[in-house]
């Protein structure tokens, strides 16, 4: 069987095939944030997670940069990452779509 590459993790393992954890994560186990969440939802307050607030927009406004990408990042979600396409990677992106094209002419 051909390697492809799998972006999303092991590059042996294809849909349909057995799984390669057949152990895995149990049925009904909780996932660890899920379990953090529950544990501190007695300990932290409103009034907490407000002062909390209060000291990462005072920072930011101090000039913190790092309280300032906190508060972007966690008010309107982290920015996609760019990517780098080389264009040697462009020409062969292109040269297969072009050969899938033929292939569906030729059907």
């Amino acid at each position: 069987m051909p390697k492809v590459h799998n972006p999303n993790g092991n590059p042996n393992w294809r849909k349909g095939m057995s799984s390669p954890n057949p152990k895995g994560r149990p049925k009904g186990a909780k996932d660890k944030s899920l379990a953090w969440h529950e544990a501190m939802k007695g300990v932290i307050t409103d009034d907490d997670v407000r002062a909390v607030g209060k000291q990462l927009v005072k920072a930011a406004r101090a000039g913190e940069t790092w309280a300032v990408r906190e508060f972007f990042d966690r008010h309107f979600g982290k920015p996609f990452q760019a990517l780098d396409v080389t264009a040697e990677y462009q020409h062969t992106v292109v040269l297969d779509a072009l050969s899938a094209l033929a292939k569906e002419g030729d059907g």
